[in-house]
């Protein structure tokens, strides 16, 4: 829950998000797909068998030759096209979303352009997808793209997904470690049919502007405050105090950090090294590498399970910017996104509502893919306008300055439709709410 600096960066690539590894299961269906086949048109790649693919093993500086592939250009490049068959039951599936993962190990950017494109068969032509931008020069990096915008066009009708991998100069080879895609879809049944009952079939709770709120974090939670929904820790909460609120009408939200790790929480030995990066200013705390959402996805998703179990109504996922941030880690904006939806749609897999936490400069790109906000200090450092597409969209804004005074920032807070306490930085019970003023 800390304020950090952000940044402006555009970027559009067919509406794809660029990260890394999903490892998460949705309400709807979603398998993952090896590569069935690999043809090099340019160039030429080794010969180990393309089953190496299907497992992801190496990391850092690891060099198992048996477990990649290597790609050799010629004197014009390297261009190569891999396969990936869905079973025949997707026959019947309508196509929701597609995620391509690799690991790649290569030079980097500015030496040698890699970079993959899918085939749209509606057009009959390649798109470009993703390259080797996020990558170190010569160390294994987990790049992934998620494409969710008429997804459908990428199959063809002999259910079949088509990636080109390609550099158009001979400056050096790269490796593969893994290649494979993720693809989620509904029965055709199921399909949007845009009647407005589509939009009401969401199970997960979604509060609206002017719903009042308290959040602590530390100490013995005070339940006693007349508000519709508190924000409280998901590991120091019990049942108990879940289902005291609940008894009294109100709506639970569980604190976790989604992008920090925290060397006190009972799972923190579930985090490998190769994951932590630099300090975020707090103690104990040090930044993720979301890219590696393989690693992350083991301590998310049961995280989110315990959240469910609990009787949480939805979860606040904190240090969500972390690729504005000085983390140890190449983060790109895309990589974020990329995090952040996965995280959101995990969420919603388990029935749980979601809130953005911060992350202002992402917020036209997420605000569809989040049920609220948590902001703090947009008051303070004059930014609140940019979290005017939640309100815009009906979704509440829950607001929190530490510093100033409420005389003058409350009206400001209360104009915008915010939902604003002033807390202490502790999070601890005492608060004064925006809305006395």
């Amino acid at each position: 829950m800390k304020k950090t600096s952000v940044y402006s960066f555009v970027f559009g690539i067919l509406g794809t998000f660029v990260g890394t590894l999903p490892g998460y299961t949705l309400a709807d269906m979603r398998i993952t797909v090896p590569a069935a086949s690999l043809s090099s048109v340019t160039g030429k790649a080794s010969k180990q068998d393309l089953s190496v693919l299907s497992v992801q093993d190496q990391s850092g500086d690891d060099d198992r030759w048996n477990s990649y592939v290597e790609f050799y250009p010629s004197s014009d490049g390297y261009q190569g096209e891999f396969t990936f068959s869905l079973p025949d039951s997707y026959a019947e599936e309508t196509i929701s979303d597609i995620t391509f993962f690799v690991n790649y190990r290569g030079p980097d950017r500015s030496e040698q352009r890699w970079y993959w494109q899918i085939k749209d068969f509606s057009t009959n032509r390649w798109v470009d997808l993703v390259d080797n931008q996020s990558a170190p020069s010569w160390e294994w990096t987990v790049i992934s793209a998620y494409v969710n915008d008429h997804p459908d066009r990428f199959v063809d009708a002999g259910r079949t997904i088509k990636l080109r991998y390609a550099t158009d100069d001979d400056h050096d080879d790269s490796d593969l470690d893994y290649v494979a895609v993720k693809v989620g879809s509904t029965p055709a049944d199921d399909a949007d049919d845009g009647s407005d009952d589509d939009a009401n079939d969401t199970a997960h709770w979604q509060p609206t502007p002017g719903t009042s709120w308290q959040i602590q974090i530390m100490e013995d939670i005070d339940t006693s405050y007349n508000v519709n929904v508190y924000d409280i820790d998901l590991f120091d909460a019990t049942e108990e105090v879940i289902d005291e609120l609940h008894a009294q009408g109100k709506k639970v939200i569980c604190y976790f950090s989604a992008g920090s790790f925290e060397n006190w929480r009972p799972d923190a030995d579930q985090y490998p090294e190769s994951v932590k990066g630099e300090s975020n200013g707090w103690s104990g705390e040090k930044w993720l590498d979301i890219r590696q959402i393989d690693i992350l996805g083991k301590v998310i998703e049961p995280r989110l399970d315990d959240a469910r179990e609990k009787g949480c109504d939805g979860v606040d996922p904190d240090n969500m910017d972390g690729y504005a941030n000085t983390t140890g880690f190449p983060l790109t904006y895309q990589d974020q996104i990329a995090f952040n939806v996965w995280v959101a749609e995990l969420a919603h897999s388990k029935g749980l509502s979601v809130g953005l936490k911060n992350d202002l400069d992402q917020i036209e790109d997420l605000v569809d893919h989040y049920d609220w906000a948590v902001n703090e200090q947009c008051v303070q450092y004059e930014e609140c306008e940019l979290l005017l597409p939640f309100i815009e969209s009906n979704k509440a804004v829950f607001g929190i300055e530490y510093e100033g005074s409420p005389n003058d920032s409350c009206p400001v807070a209360n104009e915008m439709g915010l939902d604003t306490l002033f807390k202490d930085i502790d999070l601890t019970a005492e608060r004064i709410d925006c809305k006395n003023y």
